[in-house]
């Protein structure tokens, strides 16, 4: 779904409301960043479907600049999150701020600084992609310039004459990007951008995502390509099953202790020998062989001290941390049904 906004349309689109008369409250920890920067806000927000909770409290902040990348299995509350954002759907409870605007008038005109793309774009199919995106620029007046320009930054200027329904499917997500990009809007909210793309056109997503925030734009990035979003988002939040789990910046989330994997002989006494080390914080078993925490660059001192020791050393490795193995460790099982949904609110 491209989303379009015009005048006419935003006044008979229903708003946001703030938490009902009686309804309880659930507290989540709220960013303290400059509020100033600040381009989207959501506080508590909820949604629930007669007795499902698709969404409970989910407060996050994105500020200018970020690349924000919402992540979670399918089902887990991420596109009723951003339907609640944009106006498409009214929340239950809490209240979502909009490039300063929380009143429903003030949030309505913000709309109209943002383009996004929410589950599959929809075109006309006997038309071509460069017609397709014409119709787009008049209904909301835009100069058909931005057209060819963003046919270019979306690399379909070679395809731009051919019949959508002749695209194929990472053809049609591109153009749905395009579209989005027509109103050259501040903020792009783009629901799994890279659905269907083979490697070659993620990594031009991937490049038009880091031009567009060195443009200064405002990203707001749902994917399940863990891969790609470590690469280019600047913020992360988990979610799963309507619930934020964990969020932060990338550099954060994926900063750990000087830890170490490595296979030794005589794993009893290795314990032991290495506890007494004056550099080496923790250790334990792990699978065939010991996990180390230590304190510095510790890696050369731990081979020379084991060597000395009489110990044979067959493995000493970084443990390296990844936006997919934290994925993994906070929706466990989840993660591994990507056609089921989540537990008892199966929205996605």
């Amino acid at each position: 779904m491209v989303l379009l906004h015009n005048e006419k349309e935003d006044a008979l689109v229903q708003p946001i409301t703030t938490t009902q008369p009686g309804a309880p409250v659930m507290t989540q920890a709220t960013d303290s960043r400059d509020t100033a920067s600040v381009v989207l806000r959501t506080h508590g927000l909820r949604k629930q479907y007669g007795r499902v909770t698709a969404v409970q409290d989910v407060s996050i902040t994105v500020q200018h600049g970020d690349v924000f990348g919402f992540l979670g299995p399918n089902g887990s509350g991420k596109t009723t999150t951003v339907a609640m954002i944009l106006s498409l759907i009214e929340p239950t409870a809490g209240s979502v701020e909009l490039f300063g605007q929380t009143t429903r008038e003030g949030r309505y005109r913000a709309l109209h600084r943002v383009g996004s793309i929410i589950e599959s774009p929809a075109f006309y199919p006997f038309l071509s992609g460069r017609d397709n995106l014409r119709v787009v620029a008049r209904l909301r007046g835009v100069p058909m310039v931005r057209v060819v320009e963003v046919l270019d930054q979306v690399f379909l200027s070679d395809r731009a004459d051919r019949k959508y329904s002749a695209y194929s499917l990472g053809m049609k997500q591109r153009l749905a990007i395009g579209a989005a990009l027509l109103n050259d809007p501040e903020l792009l909210m783009l629901d799994e951008p890279t659905n269907g793309l083979d490697p070659e056109g993620m990594v031009e997503v991937r490049n038009l995502t880091l031009h567009l925030a060195s443009l200064g734009k405002t990203i707001f990035l749902c994917s399940h390509l863990l891969a790609e979003v470590q690469q280019v988002c600047t913020r992360v939040a988990f979610i799963n099953r309507g619930v934020i789990v964990k969020q932060g910046t990338t550099e954060d989330l994926l900063r750990t202790d000087n830890t170490h994997y490595l296979e030794v002989d005589d794993l009893p006494r290795a314990m032991d020998f290495l506890r007494r080390s004056p550099y080496i914080t923790e250790v334990r078993p792990e699978g065939r062989g010991l996990q180390i925490t230590c304190t510095g660059e510790c890696a050369a001192n731990v081979a020379a001290a084991l060597i000395g020791g009489g110990f044979r050393l067959s493995r000493l490795q970084p443990i390296e941390t990844s936006l997919e193995s934290i994925y993994l460790e906070l929706v466990g099982a989840d993660a591994q049904q990507p056609g089921m949904p989540a537990g008892p609110i199966g929205r996605s």
